[in-house]
C-alpha cells in the first residue's frame, strides 16, 4: 500500500510504478490463506527388505505447522548412505512440555520417539531414529544449506502460518532484557538472510511487521548473523495474540 498524499489517501501500486515520493506503509491485517497439504511421501524400499517400516504422512494441522518450524529452528537430521537415518530435535531442559510435545507430534508419523538427556548437557533432546522420516523431512532442511519456508505454509491458513512461526519462536527465538525490562522480541537468528526474508513476508501476512539486523559481522570463518526483530509495539501485541 503507498500512501498517495497529506490527506491519507491510500492506493495500491505495482512494484514496478513505484515512485521516489511514494511512501509505503504496512497494513496490519491478516491476510487468510488456503487450504493445504504436506507433500506425499513414497519410500523406495531395497530389495529384499524385511525391516522397513513405513511412515505416515499426517494432515498438515497447526501442530505440525509448529514442528516444521521447530525443525527450522533447532532441529537435525542425519542420513548416512541412504540406509540410516534419525531426526532429532534440542530444548533447554527447563522446558520438559515441549520435549513432550515434539515426542507427541512425532509420532503422528508412525514413528517411535525417545526424549533423552545425558549427564553435563545442557539440553534436552528428543530423537527418532526413522530412514523414512530422515528422508521426508531432508527435503525442508539439510545441513549447511539456506533454509526455505515451504509452500504448503506460505499459502496456508493464518493458523498453519502463525504455528510455524511459533515453532520457530520456541526453538530459536528469544526475548532480551535490558535495565530489567524487555525489550523487542527477536523472532529468530540465521545466517540466512534470503530465509529470515520469507519469515519477514510471512509475519508481515500476519499483521505483524519486523526488520532484519545485522548483530554479528563476518570474521574469520564465522559469517554474518542477523536476528529478524519485531519493530512496534502494535507487532508485539499481534505477535502475543497470533503466536
Amino acid at each position: 500500500a503507498v500512501l498517495r498524499d497529506l490527506n491519507g489517501s491510500i492506493g495500491w501500486v505495482e512494484a514496478a510504478k513505484l515512485n521516489s515520493t511514494d511512501t509505503l506503509l504496512h497494513i496490519p491485517e491478516v491476510v487468510p490463506g488456503g487450504k493445504t497439504t504436506l507433500p506425499s511421501y513414497q519410500y523406495p524400499k531395497p530389495k529384499y527388505s524385511t525391516t522397513t517400516r513405513d511412515i505416515t504422512v499426517p494432515e498438515l494441522d497447526k501442530e505440525i505447522a509448529w514442528l516444521i518450524g521447530y525443525l527450522h529452528g533447532d532441529g537435525y537430521i542425519y542420513r548416512k548412505d541412504d540406509t540410516y537415518g534419525e531426526v532429532t530435535f534440542a530444548c533447554a531442559p527447563d522446558m520438559p512440555e515441549t520435549a513432550k510435545r515434539l515426542k507427541r507430534i512425532l509420532e503422528r508419523f508412525k514413528v517411535y520417539a525417545k526424549i533423552v538427556s545425558y549427564r553435563g548437557d545442557r539440553t534436552i533432546r528428543v530423537r527418532a531414529k526413522s530412514n523414512q522420516l530422515a528422508n521426508y523431512l531432508y527435503q525442508f532442511k539439510q545441513p549447511k544449506t539456506s533454509l526455505n519456508t515451504p509452500s504448503f505454509i506460505l499459502e496456508g491458513r493464518a493458523e498453519i502460518r502463525a504455528a510455524y512461526i511459533a515453532g520457530i519462536f520456541d526453538s530459536d527465538g528469544s526475548v532480551k532484557y535490558k535495565k530489567e525490562k524487555k525489550v523487542r522480541p527477536i523472532v529468530a537468528s540465521s545466517i540466512y538472510p534470503d530465509w529470515l526474508k520469507q519469515l519477514r513476508s510471512v509475519l508481515s501476512s500476519l499483521g505483524i511487521s519486523a526488520a532484519i539486523k545485522l548483530n554479528r559481522p563476518a570474521k574469520n570463518e564465522w559469517k554474518p548473523l542477523y536476528h529478524l526483530n519485531l519493530i512496534s509495539i502494535e507487532s508485539f501485541l499481534n505477535f502475543s495474540g497470533l503466536v
